[in-house]
């Protein structure tokens, strides 16, 4: 944001699920008009019994929005990793 950064975001899962799904970062109001602002913003996150890593586009307005538009197949080793890096949900 201070660099001047206007392009897309991508954000990944583990930074997702550690901001609550970007609630600690919409808290503050600078940075929520900043994120508003972006021409898209895109994360992905993992279904781990599916095997699975979902894409979505995110939008935030008065909440955050996530419109799935893609998957992926996991590979187990890839499944094991994630299982070791990403908390369990609360």
């Amino acid at each position: 944001m201070e660099a001047g950064y206007n392009g897309a975001l991508a954000i990944h899962v583990r930074t997702w699920i550690a901001t609550k799904h970007f609630s600690t970062i919409l808290s503050d109001e600078k940075l929520r008009k900043r994120l508003e602002n972006l021409p898209e913003i895109r994360t992905f996150t993992a279904d781990l019994n599916a095997k699975k890593l979902v894409f979505s586009r995110v939008k935030i307005n008065d909440k955050t929005i996530t419109t799935p538009y893609r998957e992926a197949l996991l590979t187990d080793e890839h499944v094991s990793l994630l299982n070791k890096s990403i908390p369990p949900p609360e």
